[in-house]
């Protein structure tokens, strides 16, 4: 039963009333594509929705092998992905043929607009460590810590940009902790991260231009071990545009104010950004 006039091959959608109406990529509550319609049907009446398999029609020009998604004008296909930003992005065939597409819209439900945002724990034993300049690895009631020299010591990370990023900067922020020593309450260390962006074919080398970043943190605790979370820095979404990877440099260096008696040792950092969420 059609809820409104659809005209033949166009996408649509099952209505919680139970009736077909025209899919729009551009409109949330559109999507997902369940069906293709096989003939015009009018409003108010039943027609044939084809759900699964081969389909043609003889106007279509597709390029052959190329993935088809549903597009922002309602009804219609297309093979240019619509912008993730406000739109739902669903492929629903490929082409056979130029005019023969095997269609399946259950492959992928696709990825609807930025709904949350997301937080990524990294431990530091998945940084990387140089040939020199490494910070010592220390095992304290079995949780492995690395324990920097100030100015010296550093560590990187090969960010490949998450495939659910959204919009927005890349924030990172440092778990870290001393080393026991209670007379170092309220004293301060400074995290630093440099860092350079490349994608295929580039060269990585030096830093870039708004690079370094630093953030300031001071232990918090009289007691002891304890974990402390410092506040984020951001990596601008202008430095990263177009390209697949950061490369980045932990380190620490000289605090303002009244320094850590020790050698501040990381238990990880955090990487917080807006994500898309799959519909």
């Amino acid at each position: 039963m059609a809820g409104e006039t659809l005209g033949s091959k166009k996408l649509v959608y099952l209505t919680a009333t139970g009736d077909w109406k025209l899919a729009d990529a551009n409109t949330a509550a559109t999507m997902p594509v369940l069906g293709i319609t096989k003939e015009y049907i009018n409003v108010g009446q039943g027609g044939s929705i084809h759900r699964y398999g081969y389909i043609g029609r003889s106007d279509w020009t597709w390029t052959i092998g190329g993935a088809i998604y549903a597009s922002e004008t309602a009804g219609e296909l297309t093979q240019t992905a619509p912008e993730l930003v406000n739109n739902v992005v669903q492929p629903v065939a490929y082409a056979e043929s130029k005019r023969i597409i095997f269609f399946n819209p259950h492959s992928g439900r696709g990825l609807t607009g930025p709904t949350y945002t997301k937080t990524v724990d990294i431990s530091a034993e998945m940084l990387g460590k140089g040939a020199a300049n490494n910070p010592t690895v220390v095992d304290i009631n079995n949780v492995t810590l690395y324990s920097f020299t100030v100015n010296t010591d550093f560590m990187t990370y090969k960010l490949t940009i998450p495939t659910d990023y959204a919009t927005g900067g890349l924030k990172l922020n440092a778990v870290w902790t001393n080393d026991g020593n209670t007379n170092d309450n309220g004293k301060n260390v400074r995290l630093q991260i440099d860092y350079q962006v490349a994608t295929e074919g580039d060269a990585v080398n030096g830093s870039h231009a708004n690079s370094p970043k630093n953030v300031n943190d001071a232990y918090t605790s009289a007691t002891g071990w304890i974990e402390n979370d410092s506040d984020y820095v951001t990596i601008a979404e202008a430095d990263f545009t177009g390209k697949l990877c950061v490369f980045v440099k932990v380190s620490f260096v000289t605090a303002p104010d009244t320094v850590l008696t020790c050698e501040p040792h990381l238990i990880g950092i955090c990487l917080q950004y807006i994500a898309y969420t799959f519909a």
